[in-house]
């Protein structure tokens, strides 16, 4: 008898090797992520041991010179230091940042005190940056020079600039970056990589006197930009704020207002069937001043003019918070200012995204724009505004808009009756003059 074995041989299905091949990317990605990590992290370490040893260097260089030639190219106090420069060590260019100061030690007094003798020892700060793929933190040392007998003054004309920075609530504006120039001191001054601290404070004692020479700008990242201002007979003969001034054992104190960044988008319509007007031409303008002119008139920080594109849209991103209106030049453009929303002036806030919607009627050389509001400020909707002459030529009621405005056009000029009533209000009676494209902002009394 003959016996026969048959072996059955089963494969793979293709379920099994999709799956399998599944697990092995998953694993494959996660050792090659791993791997990446870790080269990253040795790449960072390499860096981060050269910047360490930059600074070292550094600070090892400053604290072997004389207490008296500790200071930097620019700065207070002064030196043949460089506040900025940069080294190369293992194919990485690193920036060296030196800043170097006084400081006024509360053990014998300070200066808003008893203690007229302010710069008592020096800080040094050494920051070093680099830029590479996975650049970190930055490496920063900092240490305290102190003079080895009493503390010596650092000139005979000395003072001390005193600077904060708070945002509008007002809260201190900490790492705020402040740039202080003075071109005409001795030797010259040129600080633009100082910053505040956590009160929001920069104090530089040890500042050379000087009369409205400090030229300062105060910034940050995302921030308006604050800063005193040049006198110039032309553009600006009474500069707010003027360059600061330092005078001997005095101290000089000046707050900066900066602000988070907003965006305004601005559109423009006609007010009647609220299509909008490409190509229209305004100008804006803010209400923070930077000085007089010569006739005592404001010099706006900012005011310029503005033009919609094809689809009567301004946009204004990374704009200065601030208190905004809008003039028009009636012959240039045809039109008339004939209401917002919200109503001008508009306040944009720190942070915020406000869109504005100006309307506009065909140009006439009298009208009238009233807008009508609570005894807050806040605006009245649904008002009965009722504008007509005594011998009722001209008589005409509206009714506020959701902004709370009323817009009368064409018109003559003359004098015209204003009555203004809605319920749970005290009906408001006044006469006008219209000499022009007149507007006027009414507050009902409640009842």
């Amino acid at each position: 008898m003959h016996w026969s074995i048959k072996f059955k041989t089963k494969g793979f299905s293709l379920v099994e090797i999709v799956v399998a091949l599944g697990l092995f990317s998953i694993v494959s990605g996660a050792l090659i992520m791993l791997l990446n990590v870790g080269l990253k992290l040795t790449r960072d370490d390499k860096a981060r041991n050269g910047a360490l040893a930059v600074a070292t260097e550094k600070m090892e260089v400053i604290k072997n010179l004389p207490y008296n030639d500790v200071g930097t190219v620019g700065g207070v106090p002064a030196g043949d230091l460089a506040a900025i420069e940069t080294v190369t060590l293992n194919n990485i260019n690193y920036s060296v940042y030196t800043n170097i100061y006084y400081i006024d030690d509360a053990y014998d007094g300070l200066i808003t005190t008893t203690d007229l003798l302010n710069t008592d020892y020096k800080k040094v700060k050494i920051k070093v940056t680099w830029n590479t793929a996975n650049s970190s933190a930055p490496v920063v040392l900092v240490t305290n020079i102190v003079p080895q007998g009493l503390e010596e003054d650092s000139s005979d004309e000395t003072g001390t600039l005193w600077l904060e920075v708070y945002d509008s609530t007002p809260a201190p504006v900490v790492n705020a970056n402040i740039s202080i120039v003075n071109n005409y001191s001795t030797p010259l001054i040129s600080m633009p990589t100082e910053t505040t601290d956590e009160n929001g404070q920069f104090i530089l004692p040890g500042a050379p006197i000087s009369t409205q020479n400090y030229e300062i700008i105060v910034t940050k990242d995302g921030y308006s930009t604050a800063q005193t201002y040049s006198e110039d007979v032309v553009t600006n003969p009474h500069p707010d704020p003027a360059h600061l001034s330092v005078g001997v054992d005095s101290i000089t104190t000046k707050s900066f207002f900066i602000d988070l960044l907003s965006t305004l988008n601005i559109t423009a319509k006609t007010y009647d069937t609220d299509a909008v007007v490409p190509n229209f031409t305004f100008t804006l303008i803010g209400n923070k001043i930077i000085g007089t002119d010569s006739e005592g008139a404001a010099i706006y920080k900012y005011s310029q003019e503005q033009t919609t594109d094809a689809n009567g849209l301004v946009s204004l991103a990374d704009f200065e918070p601030d208190t905004y209106n809008i003039t028009i030049d009636n012959v240039t453009t045809g039109y008339d200012f004939a209401g917002s929303n919200p109503y001008l002036p508009m306040v944009l806030a720190p942070n915020n995204t406000t869109n504005l919607v100006i309307y506009l009627a065909p140009h006439t050389n009298y009208t009238l724009l009233v807008t009508v509001q609570n005894p807050d400020g806040t605006i009245l909707a649904d008002a009965s505004v009722h504008l007509y002459k005594t011998d009722l030529t001209y008589d005409q009621t509206l009714t506020s808009n959701a902004y709370g405005q009323v817009f009368f056009t064409p018109l003559e000029t003359t004098i015209y009756n204003l009555a203004i009533s809605k319920v749970g209000y005290q009906n408001y009676l006044t006469e006008i003059n219209v000499t022009k494209q007149e507007q006027q902002t009414i507050s009902l009394a409640t009842s």
